[in-house]
C-alpha cells in the first residue's frame, strides 16, 4: 500500500469553508461517540449505534454518513486504547481529519466533490509527478482528508500490485538491539554510533520526565520526534544495505508480535523497532523481486543449527554446542531451516554459511553506518 499527499484547490473561499466546517462537525461527532463509549458494558457497534446514532441525528443538522463514519473512527480508537491500557478517561479528538467513502466524495479526473452539511463541493486534486504516474494506472482507495497550516491536503492510498516471487533461495534474518540485523549467510550487521545516539536521547527523555515542568514536556515531545525520524531513517537505509546484499529472494524473519520481552529488558528492546523494519522491509522486497515470511520464533536461540537438536548453551554472543558457534548466526541459520522444513517452506534451499565463532563478514568496526550515504556493505571475510 502507497501513500500520496496532495493539496485540495478550491473554486472559492467559501467553498474551502463549508469542508472545514464538515471537518469540525466530524471532530463533535467522534468526540460525542467516545462519551457514549465510555460508558458501553460491552464494545460493540451495534450497541453504540442504537444508543447514539438516533440521538445524535436528532439534535444535530448533519449527513447520515458523517455519523456513521464518526462511530467507526472512534470505536476503533478506542479499542486501540484499551488494549495499550491506556482507556482512563474519555478521549478527545483534536485534530481536523475525516475518512471519506464512497457515499460522500466522487472522483472524476483529477477533480473531487466533496459532501459538507449544505451541499457538495469541487476541489482540484495537485498532481505532481510521482503522484500522476500512479494516478494513470490505479484508482486510489477511500481517501483522508485533513488540515495542515491552514490548508486542505487529501491523502491517496493505492494497492501494490507487485507480481508473485517464485522462492529460489531463502535467507534467514535474526534482530537484535546491539547487532541489529544478523543473517544465515554470515552477515552481520552492526552500527555501535546509532545505538550511542539512541541511548543519549532516551537518557535525556527520562532526565525530562523527572521535571514534571511545560518546557520540559515540551523538549520530550521534539526530542521524542527527532528519535523517530532517527530510527526511520536508520530502519529504512537498513533495509536497503540487506535487500542490495542478498542473492536470496526469500527473507525470513521471526514473527515477533505476540512475544512478551522480560520487565528489564524491555527498555532495551524498545530501542529498534522489529515490526517496523518488518514492514519496511516487507513493503521495499517485492519493488527489487524478493519476499518477506514469517516463522515462528520459538526455540530459535536455543537450538544448535548444526545438529538440529536443543543441546548447547548461549553464553553472550557465543553458542556452546556441537561446536562453538556465533550466536545470531546460529539463530539466523535456524530460522532459515524452520521455514524450509515447512510445508510452505517446501524443502527450499537456504543461503547460509557454518555459522561458527569468528567466521562472520564483518567490517571493523561498523559493518553498517546508518550516517553514510553510501549503503553498499564493503564485507571482509575474517
Amino acid at each position: 500500500m502507497r501513500t500520496y499527499n496532495s493539496r485540495l484547490q478550491f473554486e472559492s473561499q467559501e467553498d474551502f469553508e463549508k469542508v472545514l466546517t464538515f471537518l469540525k462537525a466530524q471532530r463533535d461527532c467522534v468526540n460525542a461517540a467516545y462519551k457514549t463509549i465510555f460508558d458501553l458494558p460491552k464494545l460493540s457497534i451495534i450497541d453504540l449505534h442504537a444508543k447514539f446514532y438516533h440521538k445524535y441525528a436528532k439534535e444535530n443538522n448533519v449527513p447520515s454518513q458523517l455519523i456513521i463514519r464518526s462511530q467507526k473512527e472512534a470505536l476503533g480508537s478506542y479499542r486501540s486504547m484499551k488494549s495499550n491500557k491506556h482507556e482512563k478517561s474519555i478521549p478527545e479528538k483534536t485534530g481536523l481529519s475525516a475518512r471519506l467513502d464512497k457515499r460522500i466524495y466522487t472522483l472524476t479526473g483529477s477533480s473531487i466533490r466533496l459532501t459538507t452539511l449544505e451541499n457538495r463541493v469541487n476541489a482540484k486534486i495537485e498532481l505532481y509527478p510521482r503522484l500522476s504516474e500512479v494516478w494513470d494506472k490505479q484508482d486510489p482507495c477511500d481517501p483522508l482528508i485533513f488540515e495542515r497550516s491552514g490548508e486542505i491536503w487529501i491523502s491517496l492510498s493505492f494497492k501494490d500490485n507487485s507480481p508473485t516471487v517464485k522462492p529460489k533461495l531463502a535467507v534467514g534474518i535474526d534482530l537484535g538491539v546491539r547487532r541489529l540485523v544478523s543473517t544465515s549467510e554470515g552477515n552481520i550487521f552492526i552500527d555501535k554510533e546509532f545505538n550511542k545516539r539512541i541511548r543519549k536521547i532516551r537518557f535525556n527523555k527520562d532526565q525530562l520526565k523527572k521535571k514534571k515542568t511545560k518546557s520540559a514536556r515540551r523538549k520530550s515531545r521534539k526530542i521524542g520526534k527527532k528519535e523517530v525520524r532517527m530510527k526511520k531513517q536508520m530502519l529504512n537505509q537498513l533495509a536497503n544495505a540487506i535487500l542490495q546484499t542478498t542473492p536470496a529472494n526469500i527473507l525470513v524473519l521471526e514473527d515477533l508480535s505476540k512475544i512478551k520481552f522480560k520487565k528489564k529488558k524491555r527498555k532495551q528492546t524498545k530501542q529498534t523497532s522489529f515490526y517496523a523494519f518488518r514492514q519496511i522491509l516487507t513493503y521495499k522486497a517485492p519493488y527489487v523481486g524478493k519476499q518477506v515470511v514469517t516463522v515462528s520464533p520459538h526455540y530459535t536461540s536455543q537450538i544448535d543449527s548444526l545438529s538440529g537438536k536443543r543441546v548447547g548453551e548461549r553464553k553472550g554472543c557465543r553458542f556452546y554446542g556441537v561446536s562453538v558457534m556465533d550466536a545470531d548466526l546460529n539463530a539466523a541459520c535456524n530460522i532459515a531451516f524452520r521455514y524450509s522444513q515447512s510445508k510452505i517452506g517446501n524443502q527450499l534451499p537456504v543461503s547460509w554459511r557454518t555459522p561458527l565463532d569468528g567466521q562472520a563478514i564483518v567490517n571493523s568496526p561498523n559493518a553498517f553506518q546508518s550516517g553514510s550515504k553510501e549503503l553498499a556493505l564493503q564485507a571482509t571475510a575474517l
